[in-house]
């Protein structure tokens, strides 16, 4: 069931706290010399198709270079992911504030046994950020714009 209102800052820092990180399943790229970084949380508690509309903390991206697309600075953020109203809708959180919400989100549902093996992946021009999740034998993708 998606939510009715956007989360706050202080909700996602607090379910990123609980967040582990899944050094397995992380992506780097690199623009000019300057890093970036996205690690994926361990999603094993996410059951449901429904929990993840009411927001889920997805991991952790550490860039050095600001946003294509918004006004993302280089720093260390936590991922969030949720369903508001009917759109899905991606915030980077830091210090317990948003500091920006993706310029695109796009979730996709793809048959079971496509892809199993898939890891997150970075798309330059943009920054988009490939998300697989598998929840309960559903293979879901969500793409999401810096």
């Amino acid at each position: 069931m998606a939510r009715k209102e956007k989360p706050t800052g202080a909700e996602i820092a607090e379910k990123a706290k609980a967040m582990k990180l899944d050094k397995d399943k992380s992506c780097q790229a690199q623009r000019r010399g300057k890093d970036l970084k996205f690690t994926m949380a361990d999603l094993s508690h996410v059951t449901s198709e429904a929990d993840l509309e009411q927001g889920v903390a997805v991991g952790q991206l550490v860039s050095e270079f600001d946003g294509d697309e918004t006004d993302l600075k280089a720093g260390t953020y936590s991922l969030f992911v949720a369903k508001v109203g009917d759109k899905w809708e991606m915030y980077a959180e830091s210090g317990g504030q948003i500091k920006a919400a993706a310029k695109r989100v796009k979730f996709e549902k793809i048959k079971p046994g496509e892809h199993p093996d898939m890891k997150p992946e970075f798309h330059n021009e943009g920054w988009c950020i490939f998300i697989p999740l598998f929840l309960i034998g559903i293979p879901v993708f969500i793409w999401h714009c810096w």
